[in-house]
């Protein structure tokens, strides 16, 4: 399983990589993955920086809305 997470997190940082504009995924989407990042206390790299790049895009969204959703 955690070896599905990883690849899912690379290819996740693969797409945004480079990107200004933000993730294309769902609020809902994006609030899932910042509960399982932050339930996970033992991250692999990659997981690491995924989960940096859902904190960055809670605060764009954030900072763009006013709806601190994560």
């Amino acid at each position: 399983m955690k070896r599905i997470q990883f690849i899912f997190l690379v290819g996740m940082l693969s797409l945004t990589a480079g990107c200004g504009g933000g993730m294309d995924i769902s609020n809902q989407e994006l609030i899932k993955n910042m509960n399982e990042c932050n339930r996970e206390s033992n991250k692999t790299p990659g997981m690491a920086v995924a989960c940096g790049n859902y904190m960055e895009e809670c605060a764009r969204r954030g900072k763009e809305t006013g709806n601190y959703i994560c």
